[in-house]
């Protein structure tokens, strides 16, 4: 009943399901770096390759989102199979405006898309930005 989302990050790793997820919800994503189980010998090789391993493949993993009044109980049920046994939860997904909106509240005065959503080139995910911008502003 709390399940929202699910995918598997096989292929594209984190970055890329969190992507997907961002542009088919019209959400913005906030992850907490600290709270992501990434082993210290995969943060160690990514580190020599010179890659980010949050875009490495992330085979026999599962990336959901849940309601928040259910997440410490799927947390839980996650925890008590062995491959679950490092289940976090390590971010939440907010509305793009509220986002945008909370940073120009912050004073940030420039702000644009560093993230391209799949699909689009970064011309259009700026003009998207800017757009949404324009109207929080006005």
């Amino acid at each position: 009943d709390g399940l929202r989302w699910m995918r598997d990050p096989t292929r594209g790793g984190l970055a890329t399901a969190l992507n997907e997820l961002a542009v088919a919800a019209d959400v913005a994503v906030s992850l907490e770096e600290a709270s992501l189980p990434l082993r210290p010998e995969v943060v160690g090789t990514c580190e020599i390759l010179g890659i980010d391993p949050l875009h490495v493949a992330s085979e026999g993993r599962l990336v959901a989102v849940v309601a928040a009044d259910a997440a410490a109980a799927a947390l839980a049920a996650l925890r008590t199979h062995p491959q679950g046994a490092d289940a976090a939860i390590v971010g939440n997904e907010r509305a793009v405006a509220s986002q945008l909106q909370e940073l120009l509240d912050a004073g940030a005065t420039d702000i644009w898309a560093a993230v391209f959503p799949v699909g689009e080139d970064k011309r259009s995910s700026r003009r998207r930005t800017t757009d949404l911008l324009k109207t929080l502003v006005a």
